[in-house]
Parts: structure tokens; sequence; C-alpha cells
């Protein structure tokens, strides 16, 4: 892709002619008055047709055609949602657990540098098993070293008026196809009064305009006000923009009884506003491996980051306990030798339990990635333990599972070397 001269873009008269943008009901001084354009119907068109279906880049979240805020304090993981976010849908997969349209997408990054992002994007490729060369339907801008990123200027009379940048993203975004538009964060690309509604209003529906012709979403980061944060309700400053924007959402961290918070790693996803689903839907999150990743109750991502992740996390810890000379057993009887439980409470469990660990043994088994071998020793005293399949003993000692017997994991079979009795 030829790279965008964002400082030379399309002159502003000339992006307005190109637009057929709503133009001010005042006359031009010292020329002909401006002619108002309405974009008039009849409802009566509609008869006989069928309704159709909203659509979706998340289902329930982010609607196409419109701008969804997220809001958030610093440092709790916008930025680091939103990257997810992005991957996804260039990549077809899940976010946080949830559905999303595959789609390209443009982002511009005002608080973090390339290097960054490079390091939050490699945490991600793995969590998500895909790799740099899977991401092209996505371009990154690097704001962090440009001096103003403001999409608008508001004059005098308080009109709003597109700025250059604003022009260069809109061309660029169509350019590229995308439909899906992540701006970081709110207050660097706006410069009006956010006190004043109509420059509030303005702003966003100079992005909902573009939602439009992209015929995706603007998904616009945002930290709340201290009255947000305060009162719970994540907003950002004036009402305004709760008001404006037709979906917002707000990443926070869950406290205990007396405010505080409990368990740094845990963050909660809260639907603060949703014109086209229910509000106070939740989300529970957990920061593993320099990711997000779902942690309601009963939630199993069968496909999902986690379970990949506990799986990596299992073999880890295995390697681990082996060393210190530990014997993690597969039998669930084996007591505190049983390896879930055991690698559950080790140190470097990232918080996974047993049950993830024991989800995450099945599928390793299955996939031969760990197998069952004799410790070393006299035959009488020899116990089955788990190791990976490139460990030492599951050359020297494997063990050989009758299927009838314990048809859940079956190690490769060696007709040269039959199993102990």
């Amino acid at each position: 892709m030829k790279p965008t001269d964002w400082n030379n873009a399309v002159p502003l008269d000339q992006a307005r002619r190109d637009r057929e943008a709503w133009a001010p009901p005042a006359a031009r001084e010292n020329g002909p008055p401006i002619r108002i354009r309405l974009n008039e119907f009849s409802p009566t068109t509609w008869y006989g047709k069928d309704v159709p279906e909203r659509r979706w880049i998340v289902p329930g979240l982010i609607p196409q055609r419109q701008v969804t805020m997220i809001s958030g304090d610093g440092g709790l993981g916008k930025s680091l949602i939103a990257l997810q976010l992005l991957t996804a849908t260039a990549t077809g997969k899940t976010w946080l657990g949830l559905e999303t349209m595959p789609c390209r997408s443009l982002a511009i990054f005002a608080e973090d540098d390339r290097d960054e992002l490079h390091r939050r994007q490699a945490d991600i490729n793995r969590s998500m098993g895909v790799d740099f060369s899977d991401l092209d339907d996505s371009i990154f801008v690097d704001g962090s070293e440009r001096g103003d990123l403001s999409l608008a200027n508001f004059n005098r009379d308080g009109r709003m008026e597109p700025t250059a940048f604003m022009v260069a993203l809109r061309n660029r975004t169509i350019e590229h196809g995308a439909q899906l538009l992540v701006l970081d964060s709110l207050y660097s690309y706006f410069s009006g009064n956010e006190n004043v509604r109509s420059q509030v209003w303005s702003f966003i529906n100079e992005l909902r305009s573009l939602a439009i012709e992209m015929d995706g979403a603007v998904v616009l980061l945002a930290h709340p006000s201290v009255a947000g944060m305060a009162s719970g309700s994540g907003s950002s400053g004036s009402t305004a923009w709760s008001n404006a924007v037709r979906s917002r959402l707000y990443l926070t961290r869950p406290n205990d009884e007396d405010g505080e918070a409990y368990d740094p790693d845990a963050r909660v996803l809260t639907t603060k506003k949703s014109n086209y689903g229910p509000s106070d839907g939740a989300i529970n999150l957990r920061w593993r491996d320099g990711v997000f990743v779902r942690d309601d109750p009963g939630y199993d991502a069968v496909e999902g980051i986690e379970k990949r992740t506990a799986e990596k996390v299992f073999l880890e810890t295995l390697t681990k306990a082996l060393e210190r000379g530990l014997e993690p057993s597969q039998g669930v009887g084996a007591r505190n030798n049983y390896a879930p439980k055991m690698l559950a409470q080790m140190a470097g469990h990232r918080g996974y339990k047993v049950r993830d660990f024991e989800r995450a043994m099945g599928v390793l088994f299955d996939r031969g990635d760990i197998v069952l071998a004799f410790t070393d020793g006299p035959p009488s005293k020899k116990k089955k333990i788990v190791v990976p399949s490139d460990h030492p003993l599951a050359t020297a000692n494997p063990v050989l599972i009758d299927p009838q017997e314990n048809g859940d994991f079956q190690p490769p079979s060696d007709p040269s070397n039959p199993p102990l009795k």
C-alpha cells in the first residue's frame, strides 16, 4: 500500500464540495447564498420492503454506521482492548469471547509509540495463534510524535471546520476500505469546548458521517472524568459525549466493599449505554500474558484465547515441577500430586484454576504434547507421572495405556516396550 501524506491533504474547499456536506444556513460574504441540500424522503418508500437487519462489528456492543465510545482510566488497558479488537476483525477471530465481523481497519494511536504497539501486538499474536503477516487488513498510524491531531476547529461562531488531518483521515480510511476506525484517545482529536454541547454533537456527527461513509464503525477511546469515576458512570467530562454516541462501554477494575481494588489483574467491561440493545451488561476480564481474556464464571472458550494460553502455562509449570523433583500424576485420586491441582498451586500459574488446567491437560494429551512415563528406580517403586513428550523419561520409560482401562488419555504406543505390571 502506498503511504499517505497526512500533511498535504485535499484542500478543504474541494473536500466540502466532494462530500456534499451540510452547509451553514448563512450566505457567503460577497457571494451568492449557499444552497442547503436536504436529504429528504417519504416513509411511503418503505411500503412493501423488508425491514433491514441491524448490523454490528461486535453484536450487541459495537454497531455499524455509528460511533462507540470506550472509556476507562489511564493504565487499565483501553488501548490493549482496542488492539485485540483490531486483531480479531483482521483475522476473523473472537474478541473477548465475542464474535466479530471480519473487516479492514485503521487505527490512530496518540499515546503509544510504534515500539510499544509492537510489543503489545506480539503478545496478542501469540495468544490468538496468528502472525504479523496475518494483519495486512489493518493499518496503524503512530500519532505519538505528531504535534496536532485535531480533527476539527471551531470558529468564533462555534461552527466546526474539518482540519486537513481530518480530510486525510477520511480519504485514507475510504481508500483502504476500512470498516473499523479506532481513535485513541478523545482529547487528542477534539480541540473544542466540551461544555458547549453543539461542539460535542458536531464533532460526533462528523465521525458518524464517516462511519456511514465507511459502512462501518468508529470506536473512540476516552478517559473518564473524576466525577465519572466517582459515580461509576465512566462519563468523560460533559454528559454531551454520552448523549451523542449510540454505544458506550466502560472499562474499570472491580472493587471490594471498601472501594479498594482487590485484584490488580481483574477488569470489568460494562455496557453503560446501548441504543440498540440492553445496557448494564458486564464482561469479566483478566490480564494474562500481555492480553485480556474472558473470566466470567462458567465461561468456557472452547477455541478461545484462555484455553490456548492455559495449555502453554500448563507446559511451563509442568517443566518447573519436574525440575524440582515433583511427581505430577494424571489420576484425580493422587491428592496433592494430581497434576492440575499441583500446577495451580505453583508460582507462575498466572491465575489459572484447577478446572482450567484439567481442560488444558486433556487437550495436551490428545495432541501428544504430554505423555505418561514411569519414574526411575526399582520396578516396585516406579510411578506413573505426566511429562512433556520431549522429556527424557518419555523416551526411556514410556507408559502404555490400555484404551479400555483409560480411554481419555492415550499416549503413543511402542510395541517394543510392553507396559509394566
